[in-house]
Protein backbone atom coordinates (compact mmCIF):
# COMPACT_ATOMS: atom_id res chain seq x y z
CA UNK A 1 0.00 0.00 0.00
CA UNK A 2 2.34 2.68 -1.16
CA UNK A 3 1.00 6.18 -1.48
CA UNK A 4 2.18 8.94 -4.15
CA UNK A 5 2.57 12.13 -1.75
CA UNK A 6 3.16 10.62 1.80
CA UNK A 7 7.09 11.02 2.27
CA UNK A 8 7.64 10.66 5.79
CA UNK A 9 7.21 6.87 7.04
CA UNK A 10 3.96 6.50 9.27
CA UNK A 11 2.72 2.98 11.18
CA UNK A 12 0.86 0.51 9.79
CA UNK A 13 -2.34 1.10 11.79
CA UNK A 14 -2.44 4.93 10.56
CA UNK A 15 -2.11 3.50 7.25
CA UNK A 16 -4.69 0.78 7.42
CA UNK A 17 -7.05 3.20 8.70
CA UNK A 18 -6.50 5.94 5.63
CA UNK A 19 -6.62 2.42 3.14
CA UNK A 20 -10.37 1.79 4.77
CA UNK A 21 -11.77 5.60 4.68
CA UNK A 22 -10.31 6.52 1.41
CA UNK A 23 -12.17 2.38 0.50
CA UNK A 24 -15.49 3.64 2.04
CA UNK A 25 -15.74 6.98 0.49
CA UNK A 26 -14.56 5.78 -3.03
CA UNK A 27 -17.04 2.62 -2.50
CA UNK A 28 -19.64 5.02 -1.90
CA UNK A 29 -18.56 6.84 -5.67
CA UNK A 30 -19.09 3.83 -7.13
CA UNK A 31 -22.29 3.16 -6.04
CA UNK A 32 -24.09 5.31 -8.48
CA UNK A 33 -24.14 8.33 -10.42
CA UNK A 34 -25.20 10.24 -7.56
CA UNK A 35 -23.52 9.69 -5.05
CA UNK A 36 -20.31 10.31 -7.35
CA UNK A 37 -22.10 13.94 -7.75
CA UNK A 38 -22.58 14.66 -4.09
CA UNK A 39 -19.22 13.49 -3.20
CA UNK A 40 -18.08 16.00 -5.83
CA UNK A 41 -19.89 18.78 -4.69
CA UNK A 42 -18.92 17.83 -1.06
CA UNK A 43 -15.02 19.02 -2.22
CA UNK A 44 -13.84 15.19 -3.31
CA UNK A 45 -11.06 15.21 -5.91
CA UNK A 46 -8.34 12.68 -7.07
CA UNK A 47 -6.13 14.98 -4.89
CA UNK A 48 -8.15 13.19 -1.74
CA UNK A 49 -6.32 9.90 -2.30
CA UNK A 50 -3.47 8.86 -1.71
CA UNK A 51 -3.66 5.48 -3.13
CA UNK A 52 -2.63 5.18 -6.40
CA UNK A 53 -5.70 2.33 -7.37
CA UNK A 54 -8.02 4.84 -5.22
CA UNK A 55 -6.41 7.62 -7.08
CA UNK A 56 -6.84 6.46 -10.72
CA UNK A 57 -10.32 4.61 -9.84
CA UNK A 58 -11.69 8.06 -8.93
CA UNK A 59 -10.38 9.63 -12.28
CA UNK A 60 -12.15 6.72 -14.11
CA UNK A 61 -15.35 7.37 -12.21
CA UNK A 62 -15.61 10.73 -12.96
CA UNK A 63 -14.70 10.25 -16.68
CA UNK A 64 -17.38 7.77 -17.05
CA UNK A 65 -20.31 9.84 -15.15
CA UNK A 66 -19.33 12.41 -17.68
CA UNK A 67 -20.00 9.80 -20.69
CA UNK A 68 -23.49 9.34 -18.84
CA UNK A 69 -22.30 5.29 -18.33
CA UNK A 70 -24.74 4.17 -15.70
CA UNK A 71 -23.14 2.99 -12.63
CA UNK A 72 -24.02 -0.78 -12.09
CA UNK A 73 -21.41 -4.09 -11.65
CA UNK A 74 -21.42 -5.14 -15.15
CA UNK A 75 -21.11 -1.75 -16.54
CA UNK A 76 -17.99 -0.98 -14.02
CA UNK A 77 -16.96 -4.79 -14.65
CA UNK A 78 -16.56 -3.57 -18.26
CA UNK A 79 -15.46 -0.15 -17.96
CA UNK A 80 -12.90 -0.18 -15.45
CA UNK A 81 -10.12 -2.01 -17.04
CA UNK A 82 -8.11 -5.24 -15.79
CA UNK A 83 -5.11 -3.34 -13.95
CA UNK A 84 -7.81 -1.61 -12.05
CA UNK A 85 -10.10 -4.64 -11.40
CA UNK A 86 -6.89 -6.69 -10.69
CA UNK A 87 -5.57 -3.71 -7.72
CA UNK A 88 -9.04 -3.66 -6.40
CA UNK A 89 -9.48 -7.66 -5.96
CA UNK A 90 -10.46 -8.01 -9.43
CA UNK A 91 -14.80 -8.21 -9.90
CA UNK A 92 -15.34 -9.59 -6.18
CA UNK A 93 -13.61 -6.30 -5.07
CA UNK A 94 -16.09 -3.81 -6.63
CA UNK A 95 -18.52 -6.12 -5.80
CA UNK A 96 -17.56 -5.65 -1.77
CA UNK A 97 -16.63 -1.40 -2.26
CA UNK A 98 -20.54 -1.96 -3.30
CA UNK A 99 -21.62 -4.01 0.04
CA UNK A 100 -19.88 -1.77 1.99
CA UNK A 101 -21.06 0.91 0.90
CA UNK A 102 -24.80 0.02 1.05
CA UNK A 103 -23.61 -0.50 5.09
CA UNK A 104 -22.19 2.86 5.62
CA UNK A 105 -25.13 4.05 3.81
CA UNK A 106 -27.32 2.43 6.36
CA UNK A 107 -25.48 4.99 9.15
CA UNK A 108 -27.30 8.53 8.98
CA UNK A 109 -24.47 10.82 8.53
CA UNK A 110 -21.20 8.39 8.55
CA UNK A 111 -20.82 9.65 5.06
CA UNK A 112 -20.48 13.61 5.38
CA UNK A 113 -18.27 12.39 8.33
CA UNK A 114 -15.97 10.50 6.35
CA UNK A 115 -15.95 12.83 3.49
CA UNK A 116 -14.88 15.83 5.83
CA UNK A 117 -12.03 13.72 7.57
CA UNK A 118 -10.67 12.59 4.00
CA UNK A 119 -10.94 16.68 3.01
CA UNK A 120 -9.34 16.94 6.38
CA UNK A 121 -5.86 14.62 5.45
CA UNK A 122 -5.65 16.47 2.07
CA UNK A 123 -5.53 19.73 3.42
CA UNK A 124 -2.66 18.54 6.08
CA UNK A 125 -0.61 16.59 3.82
CA UNK A 126 -0.85 19.95 1.42
CA UNK A 127 0.25 21.67 4.06
CA UNK A 128 3.26 19.41 5.04
CA UNK A 129 4.66 19.61 1.52
CA UNK A 130 4.26 23.67 1.23
CA UNK A 131 5.84 24.16 4.91
CA UNK A 132 8.90 21.64 3.56
CA UNK A 133 9.06 23.48 0.50
CA UNK A 134 8.98 26.45 2.47
CA UNK A 135 11.82 24.85 4.87
CA UNK A 136 13.91 24.00 1.75
CA UNK A 137 13.60 27.44 0.25
CA UNK A 138 15.37 28.56 3.26
CA UNK A 139 18.00 26.19 4.09
CA UNK A 140 19.50 26.77 -0.14
CA UNK A 141 19.06 30.83 0.54
CA UNK A 142 17.46 30.93 -2.24
CA UNK A 143 15.58 34.39 -3.35
CA UNK A 144 13.36 36.46 -1.14
CA UNK A 145 10.61 36.14 -3.80
CA UNK A 146 10.78 32.27 -3.95
CA UNK A 147 10.83 32.37 0.17
CA UNK A 148 7.79 34.76 0.14
CA UNK A 149 6.06 32.79 -2.51
CA UNK A 150 6.82 28.94 -0.48
CA UNK A 151 5.14 30.99 2.35
CA UNK A 152 2.25 31.80 0.35
CA UNK A 153 1.46 28.49 -0.38
CA UNK A 154 1.47 26.91 2.70
CA UNK A 155 -0.73 30.23 3.63
CA UNK A 156 -3.39 28.74 1.16
CA UNK A 157 -2.86 25.46 1.88
CA UNK A 158 -3.68 26.29 5.24
CA UNK A 159 -7.07 28.59 4.22
CA UNK A 160 -8.17 26.26 1.90
CA UNK A 161 -11.92 25.23 1.91
CA UNK A 162 -13.47 22.63 0.33
CA UNK A 163 -16.09 23.65 -2.55
CA UNK A 164 -19.49 23.41 -0.85
CA UNK A 165 -23.38 22.18 -2.34
CA UNK A 166 -25.34 24.94 -3.65
CA UNK A 167 -26.80 27.37 -1.41
CA UNK A 168 -30.11 27.67 -0.44
CA UNK A 169 -32.02 30.26 -1.79
CA UNK A 170 -33.26 31.91 1.28
CA UNK A 171 -29.21 32.21 2.16
CA UNK A 172 -28.20 34.04 -1.29
CA UNK A 173 -31.11 36.00 -0.96
CA UNK A 174 -30.03 37.43 2.44
CA UNK A 175 -26.40 37.93 1.35
CA UNK A 176 -28.38 40.05 -1.70
CA UNK A 177 -30.38 42.09 0.71
CA UNK A 178 -26.96 42.67 2.76
CA UNK A 179 -25.46 44.09 -0.04
CA UNK A 180 -28.69 46.25 -1.16
CA UNK A 181 -28.60 47.32 2.59
CA UNK A 182 -24.75 48.66 2.45
CA UNK A 183 -25.38 50.69 -0.57
CA UNK A 184 -28.32 52.31 0.55
CA UNK A 185 -26.31 53.47 3.88
CA UNK A 186 -23.78 54.67 1.75
CA UNK A 187 -26.27 56.52 -0.21
CA UNK A 188 -26.18 54.50 -3.44
CA UNK A 189 -22.54 54.32 -3.11
CA UNK A 190 -21.52 49.99 -2.56
CA UNK A 191 -17.93 50.79 -3.58
CA UNK A 192 -14.69 53.11 -4.31
CA UNK A 193 -15.75 56.36 -5.03
CA UNK A 194 -13.60 57.23 -8.46
CA UNK A 195 -13.63 60.84 -8.26
CA UNK A 196 -15.78 60.85 -11.06
CA UNK A 197 -19.65 61.73 -10.34
CA UNK A 198 -21.49 60.12 -13.24
CA UNK A 199 -19.21 57.18 -13.56
CA UNK A 200 -20.16 56.21 -9.46
CA UNK A 201 -23.49 57.18 -10.69
CA UNK A 202 -23.01 54.35 -13.07
CA UNK A 203 -20.93 51.67 -11.26
CA UNK A 204 -21.51 52.44 -7.48
CA UNK A 205 -17.98 52.79 -6.70
CA UNK A 206 -15.72 50.80 -7.26
CA UNK A 207 -16.64 47.30 -6.11
CA UNK A 208 -14.54 45.06 -4.03
CA UNK A 209 -12.87 41.75 -6.02
CA UNK A 210 -13.52 43.49 -9.51
CA UNK A 211 -10.92 43.42 -12.03
CA UNK A 212 -11.01 46.95 -14.08
CA UNK A 213 -9.09 47.63 -17.09
CA UNK A 214 -8.78 50.74 -18.24
CA UNK A 215 -7.25 51.55 -22.13
CA UNK A 216 -5.80 54.04 -24.09
CA UNK A 217 -3.46 54.64 -27.38
CA UNK A 218 0.02 55.69 -26.35
CA UNK A 219 0.44 59.00 -25.17
CA UNK A 220 -3.61 59.41 -24.23
CA UNK A 221 -3.12 59.56 -20.26
CA UNK A 222 -3.95 56.62 -19.00
CA UNK A 223 -1.72 56.42 -16.07
CA UNK A 224 -2.82 60.11 -15.56
CA UNK A 225 -6.69 58.87 -15.21
CA UNK A 226 -5.41 55.98 -12.99
CA UNK A 227 -3.30 58.63 -10.73
CA UNK A 228 -6.65 60.77 -10.67
CA UNK A 229 -8.46 57.71 -9.03
CA UNK A 230 -6.03 56.78 -6.93
CA UNK A 231 -6.01 59.83 -5.31
CA UNK A 232 -9.53 59.83 -4.97
CA UNK A 233 -9.52 56.58 -2.68
CA UNK A 234 -6.68 58.12 -0.86
CA UNK A 235 -8.01 61.25 -0.03
CA UNK A 236 -11.04 59.80 1.87
CA UNK A 237 -8.63 58.14 4.04
CA UNK A 238 -8.03 54.07 1.90
CA UNK A 239 -4.85 52.81 1.39
CA UNK A 240 -3.95 52.41 -2.28
CA UNK A 241 -0.98 50.19 -4.05
CA UNK A 242 0.08 51.54 -7.54
CA UNK A 243 2.26 48.62 -8.82
CA UNK A 244 4.50 50.80 -11.79
CA UNK A 245 6.15 48.25 -14.58
CA UNK A 246 6.60 51.33 -16.40
CA UNK A 247 7.99 54.50 -14.27
CA UNK A 248 9.92 54.89 -11.17
CA UNK A 249 7.91 55.70 -7.74
CA UNK A 250 9.92 58.79 -7.57
CA UNK A 251 8.34 59.75 -11.40
CA UNK A 252 5.23 58.72 -10.02
CA UNK A 253 5.10 60.84 -6.82
CA UNK A 254 6.10 63.93 -9.19
CA UNK A 255 2.91 63.54 -11.14
CA UNK A 256 0.78 62.90 -8.44
CA UNK A 257 2.49 66.33 -6.39
CA UNK A 258 1.18 68.08 -10.17
CA UNK A 259 -2.28 66.73 -9.36
CA UNK A 260 -2.24 68.30 -6.05
CA UNK A 261 -1.29 71.36 -6.23
CA UNK A 262 -2.10 72.53 -9.80
CA UNK A 263 1.50 72.57 -10.86
CA UNK A 264 3.47 71.78 -13.95
CA UNK A 265 6.56 69.30 -12.62
CA UNK A 266 8.10 69.40 -15.92
CA UNK A 267 8.62 73.41 -15.75
CA UNK A 268 9.53 73.32 -11.74
CA UNK A 269 12.77 70.91 -13.18
CA UNK A 270 13.16 73.05 -15.76
CA UNK A 271 15.91 75.76 -15.03
CA UNK A 272 14.88 77.99 -17.88
CA UNK A 273 11.32 78.07 -17.21
CA UNK A 274 11.78 80.15 -14.24
CA UNK A 275 9.12 78.74 -12.16
CA UNK A 276 7.62 81.35 -10.03
CA UNK A 277 7.61 81.92 -6.34
CA UNK A 278 3.83 80.38 -6.16
CA UNK A 279 4.77 77.46 -7.92
CA UNK A 280 7.19 76.69 -6.34
CA UNK A 281 5.22 77.03 -3.02
CA UNK A 282 2.41 74.88 -4.59
CA UNK A 283 4.79 72.13 -5.31
CA UNK A 284 6.11 71.90 -1.60
CA UNK A 285 2.18 72.74 -0.39
CA UNK A 286 1.34 69.17 -2.51
CA UNK A 287 4.50 66.92 -1.24
CA UNK A 288 3.38 68.03 2.51
CA UNK A 289 -0.04 66.48 1.39
CA UNK A 290 1.19 63.79 -0.47
CA UNK A 291 3.13 62.32 2.57
CA UNK A 292 -0.21 62.32 4.87
CA UNK A 293 -1.78 59.96 2.07
CA UNK A 294 -1.57 56.48 1.78
CA UNK A 295 -0.38 55.49 -1.59
CA UNK A 296 2.05 52.98 -1.39
CA UNK A 297 3.70 52.79 -4.96
CA UNK A 298 5.55 49.17 -5.88
CA UNK A 299 8.39 49.20 -8.45
CA UNK A 300 7.35 46.30 -10.54
CA UNK A 301 9.16 46.57 -13.67
CA UNK A 302 10.59 42.92 -15.18
CA UNK A 303 8.62 41.53 -12.46
CA UNK A 304 6.69 37.79 -13.47
CA UNK A 305 2.81 38.39 -12.90
CA UNK A 306 2.89 35.48 -10.20
CA UNK A 307 5.14 37.47 -8.01
CA UNK A 308 2.88 40.82 -8.59
CA UNK A 309 -0.03 38.71 -7.43
CA UNK A 310 1.75 37.62 -4.16
CA UNK A 311 3.04 40.87 -3.49
CA UNK A 312 -0.37 42.26 -3.48
CA UNK A 313 -1.36 39.42 -1.42
CA UNK A 314 1.22 39.92 1.31
CA UNK A 315 0.74 44.26 1.38
CA UNK A 316 -3.49 43.47 1.85
CA UNK A 317 -2.34 41.42 4.73
CA UNK A 318 -0.40 43.57 5.92
CA UNK A 319 -2.55 46.66 5.83
CA UNK A 320 -5.85 46.54 3.99
CA UNK A 321 -6.19 47.77 0.59
CA UNK A 322 -8.92 50.05 -0.84
CA UNK A 323 -7.50 49.23 -4.50
CA UNK A 324 -4.69 48.30 -6.70
CA UNK A 325 -3.29 49.81 -9.71
CA UNK A 326 -1.54 48.02 -12.12
CA UNK A 327 0.22 50.07 -14.65
CA UNK A 328 0.33 48.16 -17.31
CA UNK A 329 -0.67 44.80 -18.54
CA UNK A 330 1.92 44.75 -21.64
CA UNK A 331 4.99 44.90 -19.47
CA UNK A 332 4.29 41.74 -17.33
CA UNK A 333 5.60 38.43 -17.29
CA UNK A 334 4.65 35.09 -16.76
CA UNK A 335 6.74 32.10 -14.76
CA UNK A 336 4.29 29.93 -15.95
CA UNK A 337 4.96 30.28 -19.53
CA UNK A 338 8.09 29.23 -21.83
CA UNK A 339 10.49 32.36 -22.54
CA UNK A 340 9.70 31.86 -26.15
CA UNK A 341 5.65 32.05 -25.29
CA UNK A 342 3.73 34.86 -27.37
CA UNK A 343 2.56 37.75 -26.62
CA UNK A 344 -0.67 36.81 -26.93
CA UNK A 345 -0.41 33.54 -24.51
CA UNK A 346 1.57 35.88 -22.04
CA UNK A 347 -0.89 38.70 -22.35
CA UNK A 348 -3.80 35.57 -21.69
CA UNK A 349 -2.34 34.32 -18.09
CA UNK A 350 -0.85 38.07 -17.24
CA UNK A 351 -5.08 39.23 -17.14
CA UNK A 352 -6.06 35.84 -15.98
CA UNK A 353 -3.63 35.98 -12.47
CA UNK A 354 -4.71 39.40 -11.89
CA UNK A 355 -8.36 38.97 -12.13
CA UNK A 356 -7.81 36.02 -9.61
CA UNK A 357 -5.74 38.11 -7.21
CA UNK A 358 -8.65 40.19 -7.22
CA UNK A 359 -11.19 37.98 -6.11
CA UNK A 360 -8.44 36.21 -3.67
CA UNK A 361 -7.90 39.82 -1.89
CA UNK A 362 -11.54 41.36 -2.50
CA UNK A 363 -9.64 44.34 -3.72
CA UNK A 364 -10.63 46.20 -7.22
CA UNK A 365 -8.00 46.14 -8.80
CA UNK A 366 -7.60 48.45 -11.82
CA UNK A 367 -5.02 47.44 -14.59
CA UNK A 368 -4.10 49.56 -17.23
CA UNK A 369 -3.96 48.04 -21.27
CA UNK A 370 -2.38 49.54 -24.26
CA UNK A 371 -4.66 50.36 -27.07
CA UNK A 372 -3.53 49.88 -30.40
CA UNK A 373 -1.74 52.96 -32.14
CA UNK A 374 -3.19 52.71 -35.82
CA UNK A 375 -6.81 50.96 -35.41
CA UNK A 376 -8.44 53.82 -37.40
CA UNK A 377 -8.93 56.99 -36.84
CA UNK A 378 -11.81 57.12 -34.75
CA UNK A 379 -12.43 56.48 -31.00
CA UNK A 380 -11.11 52.99 -29.14
CA UNK A 381 -13.35 50.01 -29.28
CA UNK A 382 -13.19 46.95 -27.59
CA UNK A 383 -11.17 45.16 -30.60
CA UNK A 384 -8.57 48.03 -30.04
CA UNK A 385 -7.30 46.10 -26.76
CA UNK A 386 -3.72 44.85 -27.76
CA UNK A 387 -2.45 40.98 -28.24
CA UNK A 388 -5.92 39.46 -26.23
CA UNK A 389 -9.44 38.82 -26.37
CA UNK A 390 -8.80 37.63 -22.57
CA UNK A 391 -8.77 40.95 -21.08
CA UNK A 392 -11.80 41.40 -22.18
CA UNK A 393 -13.45 38.43 -21.40
CA UNK A 394 -12.34 38.66 -17.81
CA UNK A 395 -12.77 42.05 -17.07
CA UNK A 396 -16.02 42.99 -15.14
CA UNK A 397 -15.51 46.43 -16.72
CA UNK A 398 -13.34 47.57 -19.50
CA UNK A 399 -12.83 51.68 -19.69
CA UNK A 400 -11.71 53.00 -22.55
CA UNK A 401 -9.71 56.96 -22.56
CA UNK A 402 -9.88 59.26 -25.57
CA UNK A 403 -8.75 62.35 -26.53
CA UNK A 404 -9.00 63.48 -29.88
CA UNK A 405 -6.45 65.96 -30.23
CA UNK A 406 -3.71 63.32 -29.89
CA UNK A 407 -5.36 61.13 -33.12
CA UNK A 408 -5.80 65.16 -34.48
CA UNK A 409 -3.59 66.68 -37.58
CA UNK A 410 -2.40 69.86 -36.31
CA UNK A 411 -4.57 72.62 -37.68
CA UNK A 412 -7.77 74.43 -36.76
CA UNK A 413 -10.24 70.91 -35.75
CA UNK A 414 -7.61 69.76 -33.09
CA UNK A 415 -7.35 73.28 -31.66
CA UNK A 416 -10.82 72.90 -31.27
CA UNK A 417 -10.38 69.45 -29.12
CA UNK A 418 -7.77 70.45 -27.27
CA UNK A 419 -8.10 69.57 -23.75
CA UNK A 420 -11.39 67.37 -24.51
CA UNK A 421 -12.03 64.15 -23.78
CA UNK A 422 -13.96 60.97 -23.27
CA UNK A 423 -14.16 57.90 -21.23
CA UNK A 424 -16.49 55.43 -22.78
CA UNK A 425 -17.80 52.73 -20.35
CA UNK A 426 -17.21 49.69 -23.21
CA UNK A 427 -17.95 46.84 -20.85
CA UNK A 428 -20.06 46.38 -17.73
CA UNK A 429 -20.42 43.29 -16.29
CA UNK A 430 -22.98 44.16 -13.65
CA UNK A 431 -25.08 47.16 -15.56
CA UNK A 432 -25.07 49.47 -18.21
CA UNK A 433 -22.27 49.68 -21.21
CA UNK A 434 -22.23 52.16 -24.21
CA UNK A 435 -22.05 54.91 -22.27
CA UNK A 436 -19.47 58.11 -22.78
CA UNK A 437 -18.61 60.67 -20.11
CA UNK A 438 -17.47 63.70 -21.36
CA UNK A 439 -14.31 64.63 -19.83
CA UNK A 440 -11.57 67.24 -19.92
CA UNK A 441 -7.83 67.15 -19.80
CA UNK A 442 -5.70 69.66 -18.10
CA UNK A 443 -2.31 68.63 -19.59
CA UNK A 444 0.20 71.12 -17.76
CA UNK A 445 -0.95 69.28 -13.92
CA UNK A 446 -2.58 66.17 -15.01
CA UNK A 447 -5.87 66.32 -14.47
CA UNK A 448 -9.02 64.67 -15.53
CA UNK A 449 -12.35 66.03 -14.60
CA UNK A 450 -15.85 65.32 -15.76
CA UNK A 451 -16.87 68.32 -18.37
Amino acid sequence: MNTETDKQPRDEASLLNDYALEKRVLADCACGNAPLAEHRAGGITDDCFTFPAFRQLFRRLCELDRNAVVFSPANLYRELGQPLLEALGDFSGVLSMQAETIICRSIPGMMHVDRERLIGLMRKRKMRDAAAALASAIERGAGVQAARRALLELEEAAETRAPTAALPCAETTALAMEGLSAALRAEGMSGVPTGFPTLDMLTGGLQPGHYYVAGARPGVGKTALALNIALAVAERGKRVLFATAEMSPPQLMERLMSIIGKVNMRELRNPAAKPTKRALRDAYKACGHLKKLHIDTLDASGWSVEALADAIRLEHRRAPLALVVVDYLGLLKCDSLPAQASAFDTTTEVTKELCRAAKRTGVPLLALSQLSRSAGKGAPTLTDLRQSGQIEQDADMVLLLDRPETRLPEGEERDKARGLARLDIAKNRHGEAGVAIPMSYTGGHLTFAEA
